[in-house]
């Protein structure tokens, strides 16, 4: 099983669903029905974020690959945040609907050590497919014992609209905080 993720593309992995792979910019996710249960079995609809500025990837409880790695960037990201004495709501939703449910992302957040406000969230497969085709995130496999999918965090506005992006091309933190906020890059863009 390890084939780099390019040569699984390459193969012709298709966006779940056969959807688009890009989101139109200036479109709120919050516009969408996603509803989700966190690690303490609490429902809630990703339209209760609105109001506040979120940073939101994908990840899964039994990846040893990709996820790490986004747990330690994420870390980086929230302490240049309070660095700059801005608050940040963090919202991980898992790709493995099957797998992790509640108690098992309690147990995530237990031995990564995550903070409590960091949110870990949990879906139906077709809700976790349609948030990972928004945020630019569609192209993923599940191969049973592994999901190999690639790595992006999207920063959304107040109002549930990407703003800005890291991905493994586009990976410096800083950039998060570049510009006015109103230069968007479309989840699915890769400038």
């Amino acid at each position: 099983m390890g084939l780099p993720l390019a040569v699984l593309f390459s193969w012709g992995m298709t966006p779940a669903q056969g959807a688009s792979p890009a989101r139109p910019p200036d479109v709120s996710l919050y516009d969408e029905a996603l509803r989700f249960v966190d690690d303490t079995g609490t429902q809630l609809d990703l339209s209760s974020f609105q109001g506040r500025q979120v940073l939101l990837t994908m990840f899964y409880t039994r990846c040893r690959s990709a996820c790490p790695a986004t747990m330690g960037k994420l870390r980086q990201i929230d302490q240049a945040f309070a660095d700059r004495g801005r608050s940040i709501e963090i919202v991980l939703v898992s790709y493995d609907s099957d797998f992790d449910h509640p108690k098992m992302l309690a147990r995530y957040r237990d031995r990564e050590k995550l903070p409590p406000r960091w949110r870990l969230l949990s879906g139906q497969p077709l809700q976790v497919e349609r948030l990972a085709q928004h945020i630019g995130l569609w192209r993923y496999l599940d191969m049973g014992d592994h999901i190999f999918h690639s790595y992006r965090i999207v920063l959304l506005d107040e109002a549930g609209v990407v703003r800005k992006a890291l991905d493994s091309d586009h990976n410096n933190v800083s950039s998060l905080f570049e510009g006015a906020g109103d230069d968007v890059e479309p989840a699915g863009a890769n400038p």
